[in-house]
């Protein structure tokens, strides 16, 4: 019996591995790798990433019978670089190939290398080929085939003296989705070589993109002036935590009929500001810190000291980068005198390290590439010790990015109404942990007001899967519960998201929380609670009796024989 049962165990293994093997191979098959031409009226998916200071164009003719290519050029400015992208719906372990043509005009061997953006709801970054292995020379067709076991990569994620293969870090990301496939050279940092490159085509997974025209980078927003007034406030208002007083005003005009003006008293840890949402960079992101090309603006003072003085700030937000960047001031200043500031020529520091580390805002961008900016803000004060009390007024504020270069004139005179107050959603427990496949889980969760505000927060809080975005379960704020259960075993990555209900508080997202399936397919499955136990068969004194005599009988018949 147990033969047959081992017999048909491996029919059936078998079988399953037949059918395993059939649906890839079905795969494989409906998976033809295609030859795809990219020209300037169907780009196939390709874009120019929005850090792009270098000129993408239409390249010269390649060598393989084709009449153009991509063109990439940089004219030796500090901090170019120039690069194409394409969204690839791939995840970084399924990358089995990768290779391109080349062309650079540089003797010292300058040439555009891929990129692999990743992102996940616990892993981001970018991962830099490094072209250690390869010497391109001038003025000639090279082909770039990239090795999966041999050539080195570095992630930003952990740093460029972290060197691996692409097969290494196959193995640390496994089912992390690629965000970006994309390709360039450039220094967002110092001085590129003058460079003229081209690129024929790029493969990927045996994907062929034949570049016979130029990728169409975005034209450059057009630059516009607008004005904030009381009827129309574009978008900005007052950001929670201000201490002071902000308003629209008609005192101290500079070019036109009034400022937006700030006061503080000269109490410990006051701080007035004002804040806007910055408008997407296109359909599919909202501005990120690196897309930020300009900063700007005007203010007038009567103090002179570091608080003292209207700054602009960035708020950035991800899952795991969060701060401000806050302008360091470390110039004199006139009291009463009008001041412009460009952002870009001073230094930032960040909240997230302190203010003892001070860097310009292209060095943070590079620090903090595809970090989302959550508020552009201008503002002044200290949530410190006191300063002189101090009247500032801000005229204008600009910031550009690659969709859009909007300078805000502040007229009119009205208070900007306050911004709700922040809020922070945490996952406290989820039990039980471990639990079974099929268990109901309680996911336990808090939502409160960030300090010094006050109140309780009213609204939804929504659990999902951190990876596959599922929602698991949803419940109120003042619940602090809500139950689920899960099909499979393993870890899984929870996130709760917090909605409001009014306009008083701010929604928020918590960090992830690992909650653990174990898997119980082959433990042994215990009665049910109450089951009585099965009894065990007893033998009643006649059948002892009958026992007896057959064994007598025998043993009777056995000494016949031997006699």
């Amino acid at each position: 019996m147990r033969d047959a049962q081992n017999y048909m165990g491996r029919i059936m293994r078998k079988l399953i591995a037949g059918s395993i093997g059939l649906i890839l191979g079905l795969m494989a098959v409906t998976s033809i790798a295609q030859t795809i031409e990219v020209t300037p009226g169907d780009s196939q998916g390709w874009i120019a990433r929005s850090s792009n200071t270098g000129v993408l164009g239409l390249g010269i003719a390649d060598d393989q019978g084709g009449g153009a290519s991509l063109g990439m050029s940089t004219d030796g400015t500090a901090g170019q670089i120039v690069k194409v992208a394409r969204i690839p719906l791939i995840t970084i372990d399924g990358i089995n190939s990768i290779s391109y043509r080349v062309n650079t005009n540089t003797v010292s061997g300058f040439y555009p290398v891929p990129n692999l953006e990743y992102f996940s709801a616990d892993r981001s970054g970018t991962l830099v080929y490094l072209e250690k292995n390869k010497t391109i020379p001038a003025n000639a067709w090279e082909p770039v085939v990239i090795d999966p076991t041999v050539d080195l990569w570095f992630s930003t994620e952990f740093g460029a003296l972290d060197e691996r293969t692409l097969a290494e870090w196959k193995l640390e990301l496994p089912g992390v989705l690629m965000n970006f496939f994309q390709i360039g050279f450039g220094d967002t940092g110092s001085a590129f070589p003058v460079t003229n490159a081209n690129v024929d085509y790029i493969e990927l997974n045996g994907d062929v993109w034949d570049f016979e025209g130029a990728v169409t980078p975005e034209p450059p927003p057009t630059p516009e002036t607008v004005i904030v007034d009381p009827v129309d406030q574009q978008g900005w208002f007052g950001k929670d935590g201000s201490t002071g007083t902000g308003e629209l005003s008609t005192n101290s005009p500079r070019n036109g009929n009034g400022s937006l003006e700030f006061i503080t008293d000269g109490s410990a840890g006051q701080i007035v500001t004002a804040a806007r949402i910055p408008v997407a960079v296109d359909p599919i992101s909202v501005t990120t810190v690196d897309d930020i090309t300009a900063v700007s603006w005007e203010f007038n003072s009567s103090g002179s000291g570091i608080n003292e003085i209207p700054v602009v700030k960035i708020e950035y937000f991800s899952l795991f980068r969060s701060g401000t960047l806050v302008y360091d001031w470390s110039g004199s200043y006139t009291p009463g005198s009008w001041e412009a500031v460009d952002g870009l020529a001073g230094g930032w520091f960040s909240t997230e390290f302190g203010s003892g580390d001070v860097r310009t805002l292209a060095e943070w961008q590079q620090d903090l590439q595809g970090v989302l900016v959550n508020f552009f803000q201008v503002g002044m004060g200290s949530t410190g010790g006191a300063f002189a009390a101090t009247t500032a007024y801000v005229d204008t504020v600009r910031l550009a990015t690659s969709s859009e270069d909007t300078t805000w004139n502040f007229e009119g005179d009205a208070p900007l109404p306050t911004e709700p107050a922040l809020t922070t959603t945490t996952i406290t427990s989820s039990a039980p942990n471990p639990s079974d496949v099929g268990e109901s889980v309680a996911i336990n969760f808090q939502v409160a007001v960030v300090a010094p505000d006050v109140g309780t927060p009213t609204g939804t809080v929504t659990v999902t899967d951190g990876v596959t975005r599922a929602v698991l379960c949803s419940a109120s704020a003042a619940a602090g519960t809500c139950s689920t259960s899960f099909a499979a075993a393993g870890d899984v990555g929870l996130v709760a998201s917090f909605v409001s209900d009014v306009t008083d508080y701010a929604d928020s997202i918590s960090n992830t929380s690992v909650h653990t399936v174990a898997d119980s397919s082959t433990a042994p499955i215990p009665p049910p609670v109450g089951t009585p136990a099965t009894p065990v068969p007893t033998m009643t004194e006649w059948a002892l009796i009958l026992l007896v005599l057959m064994m007598v009988s025998i043993v009777a018949l056995r000494r016949r024989q031997l006699y």
